[in-house]
Formats: structure tokens, C-alpha cells, sequence
């Protein structure tokens, strides 16, 4: 994959998760380097690519049997980057809720060991 093909997927990315237009998108995509002719395909490759990624990972790979790598660059980035950015998000968000419980236990820890003192 090239640097070209990570910049699409990440401007297709980024503006789906902040919910911008379809035609805002594709207006980025074409300030990036996609060609007017092919910019509404790689929009529809790239969308597709991500929300299969995502499912991808959160049904363990069940909903990717008939994936093919190497059919196409832009859906094999963006597949990629659906999945890592929905695992990411997965990790990040237990880390959240199990960080401060682990503050609370450490510092009940440190006031009985101080209290025992």
C-alpha cells in the first residue's frame, strides 16, 4: 500500500466519524489526488472497505470468509483500517472504565499499609 492509498482511506475515515457529508468527502478526496472520473468509486470502495472492517472485528473475522485480499488496494487499506481503529477504540474504551478502578485499589492499598504503619 502506498502513502496515496493511506491519505484516501484516512480522509474517507475522518470524515465519516465526524459525520460530515458524502459530498464533502468526496471534495477532499479530490483536493488529496483522486481524479474527478473515479473519485464516486473510490468513495463507494473505501466506505464499504471500512464498515467491513469494523464488522470484521467485532464478529471476530465470521463476517469476512468471503473476503479476498488483493482484489482491490483502497478496500484492502480500508478494511484494514476499519478493523485496527474499531480494536483500537475496543482497548481504549476498557481502559477507560478499568483505570480508575485501578487508582481506587492502589490507593486504598497505600492508606491501610500507611494506616497499619
Amino acid at each position: 500500500m502506498n502513502n496515496s492509498t493511506i491519505n484516501y482511506v484516512r480522509v474517507v475515515a475522518i470524515g465519516l466519524r465526524d459525520k460530515s457529508g458524502r459530498e464533502a468527502i468526496i471534495e477532499r478526496l479530490i483536493k488529496t489526488g483522486v481524479s474527478n472520473d473515479s473519485v464516486e468509486d473510490a468513495y463507494s470502495i473505501i466506505e464499504k472497505g471500512l464498515k467491513d472492517g469494523v464488522l470484521s472485528a467485532v464478529t471476530r473475522g465470521y463476517s469476512s470468509e468471503s473476503y479476498v485480499k488483493g482484489e482491490s488496494e483502497l478496500y484492502d487499506a480500508a478494511f484494514e483500517h476499519g478493523s485496527l481503529a474499531y480494536r483500537r477504540e475496543w482497548y481504549l474504551s476498557w481502559t477507560r472504565k478499568l483505570l480508575p478502578l485501578v487508582i481506587l485499589f492502589g490507593l486504598v492499598f497505600l492508606l491501610l499499609w500507611l494506616a497499619r504503619r
